[in-house]
């Protein structure tokens, strides 16, 4: 008697297990949080770097399991600052940037090794801080 109850309470919980699976499945609530998609961006072998206007967030990704450094260098005309991420290939690295609406920035994207560039990008248009409008031609790196 004992062993039909229990089957009777396992088919219960599995049937409340089913349910609260399919019902979180449909809230989204155990779904990845999607990316927004970031269109202002520069590659190269090795490397990607995207700006995000929303947040002021330069992003630079590894996109290759080559043993170098993926290194972003950005400008707000005059000099350059590194943002160089060190992990591996699939890692991110998240600058979190404090801009004005009016400030422009201009970026490339960069694969190094010991500091010596071996992949280079061509430069990102100069993008607005406020909207992420495009304008005009980016800088040469200088490094």
């Amino acid at each position: 008697m004992r062993s039909l109850e229990l089957r009777g309470n396992r088919r219960r919980l599995l049937a409340v297990l089913t349910a609260l699976v399919a019902m979180a499945g449909l809230s989204g609530a155990f779904a990845a949080p999607a990316q927004a998609a970031i269109g202002n961006c520069v590659q190269t072998s090795g490397a990607k770097v995207c700006f995000d206007p929303n947040g002021d967030h330069l992003y630079v990704y590894d996109t290759a399991a080559d043993g170098m450094a993926a290194t972003g260098f950005c400008t707000f005309g005059q000099g350059w600052f590194r943002a160089e991420n060190n992990g591996s290939a699939g890692s991110r690295l998240d600058r979190d940037l404090t801009l004005s609406d009016s400030t422009l920035i201009c970026y490339v994207a960069t694969a190094t090794e010991q500091d010596e560039i071996i992949h280079q990008s061509m430069g990102s248009d100069w993008i607005s801080a406020g909207n992420g409008s495009r304008g005009g031609d980016c800088p040469e790196l200088t490094w």
